[in-house]
């Protein structure tokens, strides 16, 4: 298998979710293809009939790029899948790009691309008229540019960073503190990376400048249409509330409650577990429940290798893929303070794919480090002096 290479396995990912395209567009429902895909579906058939470029909201502009595509061809639901697994597919590439970048070995390269093109909740949810394939391509772009910048240093790449978070963000909100976050801990790393020392007006500039960009992207996020008022920790206890009182299979067990600010913190790791982990064995009762269960169990091993990781391997960029995993847990902490069962957070887990992929893989654990170790040594011992 490793005679073949991750371009082989990107284009099998691709054809395989061609074919849940086509069984969509012409037979389906596939599976995701219901509720959401459906309505971003509609609308765009309904934008394609009048087209215009005001009144656009975050998150439904996805629906009038893709009403852009029909007013362009036709109001197919087949197209409209069939874009999804092109932004798939240039996600994957970029995915492969980063991980050349990172000095992966081929066989890691591979591994990776094995999950990223074969796990079962990605391949359906990334061939239907979803957000996702879009979110997890515009993630990636953000990740490639990144790196270009920081650790390859072409400033020009700046472009490729900035609209990759801006097109992130018209899709979500919750991109726009993710990218702002990356692009100032990026930022704080280099520095870190250029001196050996940390200095500590370094870190109190980091520090106002997080605090500088969480207080923007507060009072933006405001003008767009969320409801911040009294406070975040208020706002996201508020959200969850208003599902109290709502029975559903799919629900986590203690998703609700007396959400005070202090509740909240004391439940957010609760909250926070459950998003990754949900369903647990003893609450599957279908074979969809089934297989989610099997992802969490790769998603929990996957989170395991990136940080056994933290401090293993020898490479110039380990910092850089240490925040790469930074940046995959605050994006997945994100999400968790929204999202009240796991059939939304199958999907919510999507964007943050190639972010995993890459903090497990881009650099040996540590057993293989001791080993690269050992074997040096030994060679160094047979060629002393006396031996």
């Amino acid at each position: 298998m490793l005679a073949l290479g991750p371009r082989f396995f990107i284009l099998i990912g691709f054809l395989l979710r061609l074919g849940i395209a086509i069984w969509n567009g012409f037979y389906g429902p596939s599976i995701g293809a219901e509720l959401d895909a459906l309505s971003f579906h509609l609308e765009a058939a309904v934008y394609a009939g009048n087209p215009s470029f005001d009144g656009f909201q975050i998150g439904w502009i996805y629906s009038n790029f893709l009403g852009l595509f029909y007013y362009a061809t036709t109001p197919s639901l087949f197209i409209g899948s069939l874009l999804s697994c092109v932004a798939w597919l240039f996600s994957a590439f970029i995915l492969g790009s980063c991980l050349r970048i990172l000095r992966v070995t081929r066989r890691m390269r591979v591994n990776a691309i094995l999950v990223y093109a074969f796990l079962p909740s990605s391949v359906f949810l990334t061939a239907v008229t979803l957000r996702e394939p879009y979110q997890l391509l515009f993630v990636n772009l953000a990740i490639y540019g990144y790196l270009q910048v920081y650790l390859n240093r072409a400033t020009k790449h700046w472009i490729t960073l900035i609209v990759a978070i801006l097109g992130a963000s018209s899709l979500h909100g919750l991109f726009l503190a993710w990218g702002g976050f990356l692009v100032l801990g990026g930022l704080f790393v280099k520095i870190l990376s250029r001196s050996k020392s940390r200095s500590w007006i370094e870190i109190a500039r980091f520090v106002f400048l997080v605090g500088t960009l969480c207080w923007c992207a507060v009072l933006i996020s405001g003008n767009i249409g969320y409801d911040f008022d009294g406070g975040l920790l208020r706002a996201i206890g508020r959200f969850r509330g208003n599902f109290a009182g709502i029975e559903a299979r799919t629900l986590y067990a203690s998703s609700f409650g007396n959400y005070e600010q202090s509740d909240l913190l004391l439940s957010l790791p609760v909250i926070y577990f459950q998003y990754l982990f949900e369903p647990f064995i003893w609450r599957i009762s279908s074979i969809g429940d089934l297989v989610q269960f099997l992802e969490n169990i790769l998603r929990g091993w996957l989170i395991w290798r990136a940080w056994r990781a933290l401090h293993a391997g020898q490479i110039d960029s380990r910092r850089f893929v240490s925040f790469i995993f930074i940046l995959y847990l605050a994006l997945e902490i994100m999400w968790s303070l929204g999202t009240l069962n796991w059939g939304t957070a199958v999907r919510h887990h999507v964007p943050a794919m190639g972010l995993l992929l890459l903090a497990a893989y881009a650099r040996p654990v540590r057993k293989l480090n001791f080993r690269w170790r050992y074997q040096a040594n030994r060679s160094i011992n047979m060629h002393a002096p006396g031996v």
